[in-house]
């Protein structure tokens, strides 16, 4: 918007350092308004803060550089990152109900399990009746959990902790992200977010100038799914072996059919980008529709 008013890259940074709230972000624009004054370019300058501006932002500025048309492409990251923090927000939301709901429900039955059944175990042998099995069986559960709280703790914390140190890793992650978009039900949630991923990020980078070959690598490498980024390393190559994209996308399995039609037609008219924007319209609208009926089946 700055920009867009004609005030210069170095008083925009400088306007926007004042209404920084986020001690990161603060300390990265400081840096870049620097490195600017330094000479660098600001592309350049972005790129020496990796952990704030990723491959996504450096290319498109550089695109914005040489063409002259920063104020668009900024409009457009702009735009891009409204989307993608609006839909990680609804993704959040639709997970974050039965998460607490779990957690609830296994709270409440540890509560029973250690307090409220050994109440009624003390009771019924002073009645000295014969007890149904089911009941002998929760009796049974408590006195196991009870005498052993301390251990289930141990373990389960030290499972915690291996299985985090093992997503950490690249096999981990990429066996981690294969069971997140098979899970059932939450599996399609995740699917739709990569579709939503590739198709946003790769139509705003065509639409900028960005060349698809650069582009795929971009989406790839910044791709929340490390299931979908392979899938499309697998792409990129298609692409330089003078094949089509849809082919890989169709073959991966992960990809709905309707946007790897799109693609395809996307690539056989040339209006590819176009194309994208569509097909991204398309998965966010049922994106939003299947969040909206995860949560009215999930309150029952």
């Amino acid at each position: 918007t700055l920009l867009g008013a004609g005030i210069p890259l170095l008083r925009t940074l400088t306007i926007l350092s004042a209404q920084i709230i986020s001690k990161p972000l603060y300390y990265a624009n400081e840096m870049v308004i620097r490195d600017i004054e330094a000479g660098l370019s600001f592309r350049d300058a972005l790129a020496k803060q990796p952990r704030i501006f990723n491959k996504l932002w450096i290319n498109l500025v550089e695109t914005g550089e040489v063409s002259g048309q920063m104020p668009t492409i900024m409009g457009r990251l702009a735009d891009y990152l409204e989307a993608e923090g609006e839909l990680r927000t609804k993704v959040i939301s639709a997970l974050t109900y039965p998460i607490i709901l779990v957690v609830a429900v296994i709270g409440v039955i540890l509560f029973l399990l250690l307090f409220l059944v050994p109440v009624f175990d003390k009771i019924y042998k002073e009645l000295k009746i014969e007890l149904p099995f089911v009941t002998r069986m929760v009796i049974a559960m408590s006195n196991l959990v009870k005498d052993n709280l301390f251990l289930f703790l141990v373990v389960g914390f030290v499972s915690y902790i291996a299985l985090y140190m093992y997503i950490r890793t690249k096999q981990g992650r990429y066996v981690y992200d294969t069971m997140k978009i098979q899970a059932p039900v939450f599996g399609a949630l995740f699917r739709m977010q990569m579709e939503n991923e590739f198709t946003s990020g790769l139509s705003i980078l065509i639409r900028s100038g960005v060349p698809i070959l650069q582009a795929i690598d971009i989406i790839s490498k910044s791709s929340s799914n490390v299931v979908a980024g392979r899938v499309l390393v697998d792409v990129r190559e298609s692409i330089r072996e003078g094949r089509p994209i849809a082919v890989p996308l169709q073959q991966a399995g992960i990809y709905s059919h309707i946007v790897v039609q799109m693609v395809a037609v996307g690539e056989e008219t040339g209006e590819l980008a176009s194309l994208l924007e569509r097909a991204y319209t398309f998965t966010k609208l049922r994106l939003d529709n299947y969040v909206s009926r995860l949560a009215t089946l999930i309150e029952p």
